[in-house]
């Protein structure tokens, strides 16, 4: 198991309001979600497939007595399926009201940032207009690159019973996102 507070954090002199994400990629994504969402970081280990379960499903994890449903952040984004690499983990993931326990897979993790909140931003309208990435909440810019605030209620929708909504992770007030 790796303790979150174990991954480097990069913090700029005070700049306000701020908020610690952990940024990571699944496929060619470079993704992030506040830390608070996160419970831990695990190593892939033994999954155990589900019959009928849907495709992003891999399988269930039993994590100390609890059963931990696994899903693939690529499929669930759409993009194609990949064997895990050695750099894969999986997100032990912290959701408020909602009976499911979920960890995702995803192909690296890259660091734990504080950000100022003012460097959140809503999805740009022709994105949205246009069908963009349906998972994300929100962009940031981190020196120079693109990271997407995904939204794991649009994301995790399709584990959801039929009429269940997780709804989008909320941030703390005064985001952007």
């Amino acid at each position: 198991m790796e303790e979150l507070f174990d991954l480097p954090v990069e913090a700029d002199a005070d700049v306000g309001p701020t908020q610690r994400l952990i940024l990571f990629r699944a496929g060619a994504e470079r993704l992030a979600l506040p830390i608070s969402a996160v419970t831990e970081v695990r190593p892939v280990g033994r999954v155990t497939r589900v019959a009928g379960a849907p495709p992003e499903v891999l399988g269930i994890v039993n994590l100390r007595g609890r059963v931990l449903t696994c899903c693939d952040l690529r499929l669930a984004m759409g993009q194609p399926k990949a064997p895990p690499s050695a750099n894969a983990r999986v997100l032990v993931l912290e959701l408020r009201d909602a009976e499911l326990d979920v960890g995702l897979l995803v192909d690296h993790i890259d660091q734990v940032v504080q950000i100022p909140l003012a460097t959140l931003a809503d999805l740009p309208v022709p994105a949205v207009r246009e069908g963009g990435p349906a998972y994300l909440q929100g962009v940031l810019n981190l020196d120079g690159v693109a990271v997407g605030l995904l939204d794991l209620g649009r994301v995790l929708a399709p584990l959801l019973p039929p009429g269940e909504e997780l709804g989008t992770l909320a941030l703390p007030a005064g985001t952007a996102a």
